[in-house]
């Protein structure tokens, strides 16, 4: 089930320290939910999608090792894309569970061990056999055998976790409690034009933090690409955008400044593959 792009507005926010009492994660779980329950009440919004990457933005890769355990011998491992999720991140993005179950808000915290992974690591890493109950676990180089072991509960279809092939890619989803995210992104589905709830989005922020950031002008932190062939997706309220263009063999990035912090929102911007071969020509 795809993803309507045209109809969300993808924003990075990043809170301020220093501001309330308590810890700095305890802070930013309160705003972070005081933001989402603001934006979630206004009539536009249809919901809120609340992660560490968006699709179609670059994920960061880890290695895991499947199966096994201490004492189980080898173990197949894998360089896959991992995501922190909140709890009720696919049902805001409309995507079903294909198999198993999704996250509860049980399975957040140190206690916690489900996962979710993406039918291509279903196919890929462990050759199309049932998923639920085999474990995962997260390795380095310097592994001691420490890390803990995680539980798959479900399985996702594709939603572009791979920026080169938006249908592929393995994944990792992992619940992740509010305030433990940072930066913090967010897909707020707003329906028809959505970039014309960028004034209001911006508003409801300041009164939340006034410190906060979005889209930080000369550190941009969204790359977005809902879009495909040659399309940048997402509609990103800020100053700053990086845009990518899919080109065979090449990947081109182009920094896109706006005039002024406060000014329309850049949409979807075309980038004609055939134009840049020609350029780099």
């Amino acid at each position: 089930m795809g993803i309507p792009d045209e109809e969300y507005l993808a924003v990075t926010v990043d809170f301020a320290p220093g501001i309330r009492e308590g810890t700095l994660e305890e802070r930013r779980a309160l705003v972070q939910q005081q933001l989402v329950e603001r934006l979630e009440a206004e009539p536009r919004v249809q919901s809120v999608a609340v992660a560490s990457v968006l699709p179609r933005m670059e994920h960061p890769d880890q290695e895991i090792e499947v199966g096994g355990g201490p004492g189980a011998g080898d173990a197949l491992r894998r360089l896959v894309h991992t995501i922190q999720a909140d709890p009720g991140f696919f049902e805001s993005l409309d995507q079903p569970i294909l198999r198993g179950r999704g996250f509860e808000r049980a399975d957040v915290g140190t206690g916690g061990s489900a996962v979710i992974v993406n039918t291509a690591l279903v196919e890929q890493t462990l050759g199309g056999r049932d998923p639920l109950g085999s474990r995962i676990r997260f390795v380095s180089e310097t592994d001691t055998e420490d890390s803990p072991w995680y539980d798959i509960v479900g399985v996702v279809g594709p939603l572009g976790v791979n920026i080169l092939a938006p249908g592929g890619g393995e994944a990792v989803y992992l619940p992740t409690a509010p305030g433990d995210i940072r930066p913090l992104r967010l897909g707020i589905h707003v329906g028809a034009s959505p970039e014309d709830f960028t004034p209001r989005l911006r508003e409801i922020v300041r009164e939340v933090d006034p410190l906060a950031t979005i889209d930080e002008p000369r550190e941009p932190r969204a790359v977005s690409r809902w879009g495909s062939r040659g399309y940048a997706g997402f509609n990103v309220p800020g100053p700053v955008m990086i845009v990518t263009a899919l080109v065979p063999g090449l990947c081109v990035l182009v920094l896109v400044t706006l005039l002024a912090c406060a000014g329309p929102t850049l949409r979807a911007l075309r980038i004609d593959p055939n134009e840049v071969l020609k350029a780099e020509g």
